[in-house]
């Protein structure tokens, strides 16, 4: 593995920030303790109507734990879910939700907790993303729930595509 110099956090937001706005993502006002919300509507017929995607990035944490991880996403699910549109989820419209926790370090504890963790929702696929800046890696879910295989390794890519540190 090659060495990787840190990231710095106003480059890589600006990063995400144009990576987001070529995909056709406009952003939104952030909520609390977050920098950037983005947020794209689509009609997917792969999904059965409306798929609203939406990025929230946040400040940075000082070794983040799993409890500040799972507390951030549930922030942004809430967030996404305020500016939603007003087709029933589920019933024409789902969300996908990409909470990206910028850490200045992770711990093995952490990755372990990122690598598996699958937040359930009614129509809504929240897909955790952390990001060290030590070692300007993404870290991110790397298995495929059976309930949710058909989506997951899209989401994945597109989490890469969007999220993942400027070489």
């Amino acid at each position: 593995m090659s060495y990787r110099p840190p990231v710095d956090v106003g480059r890589y937001v600006e990063s995400v920030r144009e990576r987001v706005q070529l995909a056709g993502f406009r952003q939104e006002t952030p909520p609390k303790g977050a920098i950037l919300k983005a947020r794209r509507r689509e009609a997917k017929l792969t999904r059965f109507g409306i798929v609203e995607t939406v990025v929230v990035i946040s400040d940075v944490y000082s070794q983040p734990s799993p409890d500040q991880f799972r507390a951030f996403g549930s922030d942004s699910v809430r967030s996404a879910l305020e500016g939603k549109s007003r087709i029933p989820r589920g019933l024409g419209s789902s969300l996908v939700v990409y909470p990206v926790v910028i850490g200045d370090g992770i711990s093995d504890e952490l990755i372990g907790f990122v690598r598996s963790y699958v937040p359930k929702h009614w129509a809504i696929v929240e897909f955790p993303v952390a990001l060290d800046l030590r070692s300007s890696s993404l870290v991110l879910l790397q298995t495929r729930p059976f309930w949710g295989a058909a989506y997951y390794s899209k989401t994945r890519r597109d989490a890469y595509d969007l999220l993942a540190p400027a070489p």
